[in-house]
């Protein structure tokens, strides 16, 4: 009878091991597609918001990755409401927005802007596409 108790003793722990094990391999499975899910998401659905002189307080969504932008605003409840494309709605706001990712990228790879040097039109290049008005007197050629 002893033998018969520990057949059923290591047919149950079989039982279980084998239990934790698929429910483990289905939970990383689930983490991994949510991950992937995540990222997707992150790529794909995109808001920018914010205020800009001459654009004044704007709220943009992509739904596909940044290809095209749309102007929203909310409604009732919080509910989106598209305006339309962003560039008939904000004529130029797009543009303005990439070049001041480009100017902080410039700046994040080399450094503060010097308006001097070698770097004298190059920085203020960057600053003038991002609206930015350069008095003469700001550069210096050395």
């Amino acid at each position: 009878m002893r033998p018969i108790v520990s057949l059923l003793c290591i047919i149950c722990i079989a039982a279980a091991v084998s239990a934790i094990v698929c429910g483990v391999g289905d939970y990383i499975q689930k983490n991994r597609n949510a991950a992937r899910n995540l990222a997707y998401y992150e790529k794909t659905y995109l808001r920018m918001q914010g205020s800009s002189t001459g654009f004044g307080t704007y709220e943009l969504l992509s739904f596909d990755a940044g290809k095209r932008w749309y102007a929203v605003e909310r409604g009732e409840e919080n509910a989106v409401i598209i305006r339309g494309p962003a560039e008939e709605i904000f004529p130029g706001l797009i543009a303005h927005l990439d070049a001041y990712d480009r100017l902080f990228e410039y700046v994040k790879k080399n450094g503060p802007l010097t308006l001097t040097g070698e770097r004298a039109k190059a920085d203020r290049a960057l600053l003038e596409e991002a609206g930015f008005t350069v008095n003469d007197t700001a550069t210096t050629q050395q």
